[in-house]
């Protein structure tokens, strides 16, 4: 494959969707019909529901959870649903630039490494206590709105957030940990193997300040030809809450996921 592609990689909840938009808006190609709006991201998630819902096919076919908590390594890809991925690839590369982005993607690194080793990446990092934090609070804030919504809405809501900080939270932070954990792997394993002039990482607090750099890299680096639209005109800080709400604690997993962070920020290019 000879067209440009750019695979847009970072873990759930990392601003991947955010990216996408922008680099829509900076006239990449990233698929036509798309994940639309949803609470959890009330511009819409920008994915290419070819590469979602194959990706989810797959996933399910091997019993690994929607958000990949078992060990990428372990996770064996038949032939007959590799030829479904080459299938989709030729059938996208009819254009000349496109990427996608799916976050499910970081468990499938490997794949495309293989049946498209000129591709391009551009990897978005966020701290994983923000990463946890929004994972958790995508599940109760729908639960939060109903409840403010009813009589008396507001002393309910507080009952409601001091029960839930009452309560440990431990399974269900901790599933979310071993994703981050093995998302972080499967990242950190494929930048090992990857070209750096493949590559662009970048940590998603600075993305407003390096928007113009990222363009002219992709263009001059990886021989992209985007028109430069400055992010600010579609970034909302509010949907990027940095300050964490459930995640507030030192865990058994707290080192592990301090070590591949440092790691993954040593990638960085900015």
């Amino acid at each position: 494959m000879t067209n440009k592609i750019l695979i847009i990689t970072g873990m759930h909840r990392s601003g991947t969707s955010l990216t996408s938009n922008w680099l829509q808006r900076c006239s990449l190609n990233i698929g036509t019909e798309l994940e639309g709006k949803k609470f959890s991201n009330p511009d819409g998630h920008f994915e290419d529901i070819d590469f979602l819902y194959l990706h989810e096919e797959i996933l399910k076919s091997g019993n690994v959870p929607y958000h990949g908590t078992e060990n990428p390594n372990d996770f064996i890809i038949s032939k007959s649903q590799k030829k479904k991925i080459k299938v989709l690839l030729e059938q996208k590369n009819k254009s000349k630039e496109w990427g996608w982005k799916d976050p499910r993607t970081c468990l499938f690194l490997g794949v495309y490494r293989e049946l498209i080793p000129s591709a391009n990446y551009l990897v978005i990092l966020r701290p994983y206590t923000e990463i946890i934090d929004s994972l958790v609070r995508r599940k109760y804030s729908p639960i939060e709105r109903k409840i403010k919504s009813t009589k008396f809405g507001k002393l309910k809501l507080l009952k409601y957030e001091l029960t839930l900080q009452k309560q440990s939270l431990s399974k269900e932070i901790e599933y979310y940990e071993n994703a981050v954990i093995n998302y972080y792997n499967s990242i950190i394993h494929h930048l090992e193997l990857i070209d750096k002039e493949k590559r662009i990482c970048f940590m998603l607090d600075d993305i407003q300040k390096l928007d113009n750099q990222i363009v002219s890299n992709l263009n001059n680096k990886m021989g992209f030809s985007l028109k430069y639209f400055p992010i600010s005109n579609i970034f909302e800080k509010k949907y990027l809450k940095s300050e964490p709400k459930f995640y507030k604690r030192t865990t058994l997993n707290t080192s592990k996921l301090e070590a591949l962070q440092n790691k993954l920020v040593a990638f960085c290019d900015y």
